[in-house]
C-alpha cells in the first residue's frame, strides 16, 4: 500500500499460494507479461481476444483479492 497515493492506485493481495511467475501489466487493448531468468524477458500483446481474457481475469482475482494479504494486485486510478 506505501505509495499507493503517490502512484493513483489501489492495491489489493492475492493469497500467498497463488505466485505468479512473472508480473502482467494490463494497459488499454495491450497486454504486458515481464519476467526473468539468466535474462530480461517481456511479451506484449496488442488488440487480441487475450487481452480481453486477461482484463476478465484480472477483474475477477481484484473482486476476490483481500486487501491486507502479501501478494500484491495493483490497479491505477483512470
Amino acid at each position: 500500500r506505501e505509495g499507493d497515493k503517490r502512484f493513483n492506485r489501489q492495491t489489493r493481495f492475492l493469497p500467498p499460494h497463488l505466485t505468479l511467475p512473472c508480473s502482467i501489466y494490463i494497459y488499454g487493448n495491450e497486454v504486458a507479461f515481464a519476467w526473468t531468468d539468466e535474462r530480461i524477458v517481456g511479451v506484449v500483446i496488442k488488440d487480441s481476444p487475450i487481452v480481453e481474457v486477461m482484463k476478465m481475469l484480472f477483474e475477477m482475482a481484484w473482486q476476490k483479492a483481500a486487501r491486507d494479504e502479501r501478494t500484491t494486485i495493483n490497479r491505477r486510478s483512470l
